[in-house]
């Protein structure tokens, strides 16, 4: 049986592959689709692709994060994130998606949105 996949935003935190979410299973018995790694394979349920990806990265026994999947076209209106994708080894002339720290992310949003304030 063949299944159609959307291609996401996000990279698999198992293998840095990207995550596709299925457009064809269903949903789960609680409501969510299932997502999978286009590389790796693996797959989840869940309420959105950070069931996979980096974003939904934790430690052990933990539920906050640290990494934000985001699409290199958003450099278009941040410049200044490149220096965070490629802190976090994610080279914008390489692929289409990367990974940064989220905390390196919302500081450089905050920064650029009180400049266009002023």
């Amino acid at each position: 049986m063949s299944f159609n996949y959307e291609l996401t935003d996000h990279l698999c935190r198992n293998c840095g592959g990207r995550i596709l979410k299925c457009l064809d299973t269903g949903m789960s018995p609680g409501g969510n689709p299932m997502y999978r790694c286009a590389d790796c394979g693996e797959s989840e349920y869940g309420h959105g692709p950070d069931c996979l990806c980096w974003c939904g990265m934790h430690h052990r026994n933990q539920t906050m994060t640290a990494y934000k999947c985001l699409p290199f076209s958003i450099l278009k209106e941040y410049p200044d994130l490149l220096k965070c994708f490629l802190a976090c080894g994610c080279n914008p002339e390489r692929n289409e998606v990367g990974i940064v720290l989220e905390n390196s992310y919302f500081e450089i949003i905050k920064n650029t949105q009180k400049e266009g304030v002023k």
